[in-house]
């Protein structure tokens, strides 16, 4: 029969089941060799808990980056071509360049393939490292308000600016509060709570070095203060549209600021801390389900694996 590889198997970290079939390899060998990191920095698997886990970290930096470049060649492309009236007393806001169909259509496929797609797996997951370190309540206020979040800046493409404006200024009041208040919360309660943090990560399935920790730290009080900076551009903004209408050149600079800065503000926050979506992985091998991480073995020596 052919081998097959045990779950997690790496070519620098193997564990010798050579001349063993897949029913004969013993809960010895698996322990031998419990966490295992696939060569990708940013995929690991345990053997013995079954656990695979993706680094969130990586894909939001990778997916945050590209949405700032694309803001940044819809803002470049507008003004070149004269979608937009571009001088130093008449700037576009983000809602007049994404009105254009070709930006538009951009804005809303990166967009929610970001929000949608990986900023609620981050919430949930910040859910998941805030448990038992502060209220439940309060946990749980704080996710919702992350998953309004996420889904609130893709409306804003959808329902554009010359054909739904109150709508499309609904959505966009309802996306800089709630992203505003719940990175701004998530910065300062890290801060507030680094050491239960930390103390949970020396626990965690990487076990971290101490070294890991020490730049975490550092990494969080970083982030506490940047997201102080994000406050106060956010207030201003909102003051000048508020006075002088969000048609003033400077509540313009002041919206492309305050995206900017947010944005850049979630990798820093997910690069504070390493958080994973994780998959608990089931196999079947001989009538026994193994769930728990250790592969059983058969009761019968004749038998072979499925």
């Amino acid at each position: 029969m052919k081998q097959k590889p045990l779950l997690g198997d790496s070519p620098n970290n193997r564990i010798n089941i050579e001349n063993k079939s897949f029913d004969q390899v013993t809960i010895k060998d698996v322990k031998s060799n419990p966490t295992e990191q696939h060569t990708i920095k940013w995929f690991y698997l345990c053997s013995e808990s079954g656990v695979l886990s993706f680094g969130l970290t990586q894909i939001t930096l990778v997916f945050v980056i590209i949405i700032q470049i694309s803001f940044a060649i819809m803002f470049t492309v507008s003004c070149k071509y004269d979608f937009n009236k571009c001088t130093w007393d008449s700037i576009p806001m983000i809602s007049d360049v994404i009105a254009d169909p070709i930006f538009d259509r951009v804005f809303i496929l990166l967009n929610t393939a970001y929000f949608v797609g990986i900023h609620q797996v981050n919430v949930r997951s910040l859910y998941s490292r805030f448990h038992g370190i502060i209220s439940d309540k309060y946990n749980d206020r704080l996710f919702y308000v992350g998953l309004v979040s996420s889904f609130s800046l893709p409306m804003i493409g959808v329902f554009d600016n010359r054909k739904f404006v109150i709508i499309h200024k609904g959505f966009a009041f309802i996306f800089f509060t709630s992203s505003a208040f719940y990175l701004s919360m998530i910065a300062y309660l890290k801060s507030k709570h680094r050491s239960d943090l930390l103390g949970q990560l020396s626990s965690d399935l990487h076990r971290p070095s101490d070294a890991d920790l020490s730049k975490w730290g550092g990494r969080i009080s970083f982030n506490f203060q940047y997201s102080k900076l994000c406050t106060c551009v956010v207030v201003v903004l909102f003051a000048c549209v508020g006075i002088l209408g969000d048609s003033f050149w400077l509540c313009a600079v002041l919206e492309w600021t305050c995206v900017f800065l947010y944005m850049t503000l979630t990798m820093l926050i997910m690069s504070a801390l390493p958080c994973y979506d994780q998959i608990t992985l089931s196999f079947h091998v001989k009538n026994k389900m193994v769930a728990s991480g250790y592969q059983r073995i058969s009761d019968n020596n004749g038998s072979s694996g499925t």
